[in-house]
């Protein structure tokens, strides 16, 4: 929901910290609409890489998927299994 306000409004919205640079996260974050991501630099290379590898309409895809399950217990699942194919 703050993504979509933030959207509206015309303010970015950002994730900083460890939760920016989980590439379990990466393409819910993309995908709702946070526009910046703010990590260690260390972690910077591998998010870049896994960003280019995502396409717009897999990050929607992704989206969609986490909002209609139920459980945080099966979103970790899900959002694991996404980032092992991506590897």
């Amino acid at each position: 929901m703050v993504a979509m306000a933030g959207e509206k409004a015309g303010i970015w919205v950002g994730i900083c910290g460890e939760a920016a640079a989980d590439p379990n996260l990466l393409p819910f974050y993309v995908g709702i609409g946070i526009h910046e991501l703010s990590m260690s630099p260390s972690k910077i290379a591998e998010i870049k890489w896994r960003l280019r590898h995502l396409s717009k309409s897999e990050m929607g895809e992704v989206v969609a998927h986490v909002l209609s399950l139920d459980t945080s217990e099966q979103v970790k699942r899900y959002l694991t299994t996404l980032e092992k194919n991506l590897q």
